[in-house]
C-alpha cells in the first residue's frame, strides 16, 4: 500500500525569519517505523563520540538493492536506510531500520516547469540507501552551516538521525566523504541522478542539474563555498531556493511517477533486474523490443512486451513463446534469458520492408541479420557475438535481401 504523498503549503511550516516562501512543494512521507519489531542500536550512543561501521552497529547491517525496470520503465530502490560507514554523533538518536521502498521514473525528462522541494524530508535517495533531506532543520536553521560558514551539526558527510532514530543526509557529500564530479552520489525523486560537485558551478542551473552534450540531464551537488548561506531559504516568489546544496528544485515531475512505500506491503514489478545485472556489458538480456506474433484464444494476434506488462503478467507470460521473447517481465514465470525468442517477431530489413521470422532465419545469415533493429536482443543465442555499437548505418549501407 503506497503512502500518501503529502503536499504541505509552506504556511503550514515553521516560519523563517526574514523570509516569506510562496507557493507550496511535494513531501514524501518516510515509511514508518514498526514498533514492535523495532530494528534499532540497543546501545545509549553518546554525542560527540564516533561509532564504527560495521563493529559498533551491533546486528545492524547496511542493506540496500537497487532495481531496473526496464518495461514498467522504473527504478526501484530497496533499502533498511543503516549507513555502510562510521558515524559521529551531533546527538544522541541512534539508527533504526526504516524500510524504503522508492520507485522512481527509470527515464524521467526535463518537464515544462520546475517543483520545488520541500525544505525538510526526504528529497533524494542516496547510493547507500539512507535519503537525503533538504537543508533546514526542524527549528527552521540551516542543517548544513553556521550563520559563519562552519558545518552545523547535522552537516557532516556521515549524517544524523532525526527525533525518529531515521537516518539521513543534508550535507551535499550525501555519505561519500570527498566524492569527485564523476561520483554518483543517489537519485533525486524526480528520477535524475545525482553527481559530486563540480569545480565551477556556475555551469549548472537552477535546480544544480546541466545538460551533457549527449542530451542527457543530472544533478551535481554544491560545495559550501558555492552556496551562500547568507541569503534566505526561499529565492523570493521562486520555485528555486537559495540553499542548493544538494538540490535547488526538481527539474523533472517527481508527483506523477515517484512513490514511497514500505517494503513489506511492496510487491516488487516482475521485469526488474539488479542494476548491477541490468548495466553488465556482457549482456544483452532484455525484453525485445520487437513485435510477435503469438496466439490467443485460438486467434494470431501481434503484441509487444509492453502489452505482456500491462496486466495479467502470469496469464500471459504462460502463452506459447511470449516467456522467452520477453524474459524480463516474465523472469518469475519461466522468462530465460539464455536462450533466442522462441516467438515469430517482426523484423525490419535495411530496406525499411519488414518480416516475419523467428531467430532460425536471423541465424542463416547472422552478419546482416543480427544488425537489424533490435536483433541482438531478441535473438540473444545467435546474435551474441554482435555488439550493438556494431549496428551503425555505415555497417549497413547498401546490404539488402
Amino acid at each position: 500500500m503506497k503512502l500518501q504523498i503529502q503536499v504541505l503549503a509552506l504556511f503550514f511550516l515553521k516560519p523563517i525569519a526574514g523570509q516569506t516562501c510562496s507557493g507550496s512543494n511535494i513531501n514524501f512521507a518516510a515509511p514508518s517505523i514498526d514498533g514492535e519489531v523495532k530494528h534499532c542500536i540497543d546501545a545509549e550512543w553518546e554525542r560527540n563520540k564516533e561509532y564504527v561501521y560495521p563493529d559498533d552497529f551491533e546486528d545492524l547491517r547496511n542493506e540496500v538493492s537497487i532495481y531496473v525496470c526496464p518495461t514498467s520503465d522504473k527504478r526501484v530502490i530497496l533499502s533498511n536506510a543503516i549507513p555502510d560507514h562510521s558515524v559521529t554523533m551531533s546527538n544522541t538518536a541512534v539508527p533504526c531500520e526504516v524500510k524504503w521502498a522508492l520507485e522512481l521514473p527509470l527515464n524521467p525528462s526535463v518537464s515544462d516547469s520546475r517543483t520545488k522541494i520541500p525544505p525538510r524530508g526526504a528529497i533524494a535517495m542516496a547510493i547507500n540507501g539512507v535519503p537525503a533531506y533538504g537543508p533546514m532543520e526542524s527549528s527552521s536553521d540551516n542543517a548544513v552551516e553556521s550563520s559563519d560558514g562552519s558545518r552545523g551539526n547535522a552537516g557532516y558527510w556521515y549524517g544524523h538521525a532525526d527525533g525518529n532514530n531515521r537516518w539521513h543526509f543534508h550535507a551535499p557529500e550525501m555519505g561519500i566523504e570527498a566524492p569527485s564530479s564523476d561520483t554518483l552520489l543517489g537519485y533525486a525523486f524526480d528520477g535524475f541522478p545525482i553527481y559530486g560537485p563540480l569545480g565551477d558551478a556556475s555551469v549548472l542551473d537552477d535546480c544544480n542539474g546541466i545538460t551533457n552534450s549527449d542530451g542527457s540531464y543530472q544533478y551535481h551537488v554544491r560545495t559550501l563555498d558555492q552556496v551562500d548561506n547568507s541569503l534566505d531559504y526561499c529565492n523570493g516568489d521562486a520555485v528555486e531556493v537559495n540553499w542548493r546544496y544538494v538540490l535547488g528544485c526538481y527539474s523533472g515531475d517527481p508527483r506523477t511517477y515517484t512513490s514511497v512505500n514500505h517494503q513489506d506491503e511492496y510487491t516488487l514489478p516482475s521485469d526488474c533486474v539488479l542494476e548491477e545485472d541490468y548495466n553488465n556489458d556482457e549482456s544483452t538480456c532484455v525484453d525485445s523490443d520487437l513485435r510477435m506474433k503469438i496466439l490467443i484464444n485460438g486467434n494470431k494476434k501481434n503484441r509487444y512486451c509492453a502489452w505482456v506488462a500491462r496486466t495479467n503478467i502470469e496469464e500471459r507470460c504462460a502463452i506459447d513463446t511470449v516467456s522467452s521473447h520477453c524474459p524480463i517481465t516474465c523472469a518469475n514465470y519461466g522468462g530465460d534469458c539464455s536462450i533466442d525468442s522462441e516467438a515469430r517477431t517482426k523484423f525490419t530489413k535495411d530496406d525499411g520492408s519488414q518480416v516475419m521470422r523467428y531467430c532460425t532465419w536471423v541465424a542463416n545469415n547472422p552478419d546482416v541479420r543480427c544488425l537489424y533493429d533490435n536483433a541482438i536482443e531478441t535473438c540473444r543465442v545467435t546474435c551474441a557475438n554482435y555488439s550493438p555499437s556494431a549496428v551503425t548505418n555505415a555497417s549497413k549501407t547498401n546490404v539488402f535481401e
